[in-house]
């Protein structure tokens, strides 16, 4: 998947490799795990996919697509 592109490749997608891996680095240190349903978790994912977003989508539209991200990959 090209990281401008979501699975549906019509909308830009804010997880990036770097994100991705600040997250899991967090999640390590932490003893996290990925779960929807985990506010820290939520909050997390927000905070660094929101500061690494690619293009030019507003800040309501990378909020809609990360809860999207976070409904579709994380438990």
């Amino acid at each position: 998947m090209h990281p401008k592109n979501g699975h549906n490749g019509d909308r830009t997608c804010p997880a990036t490799i770097r994100a991705s891996v600040i997250i899991a680095t967090v999640l390590k240190a932490h003893d996290g795990r990925p779960v929807a349903a985990d506010k820290s978790f939520v909050c997390l994912c927000h905070d660094v996919l929101n500061s690494s977003r690619l293009g030019t989508m507003p800040s309501r539209g990378i909020k809609d697509e990360v809860n999207r991200l976070i409904k579709e990959y994380a438990v």
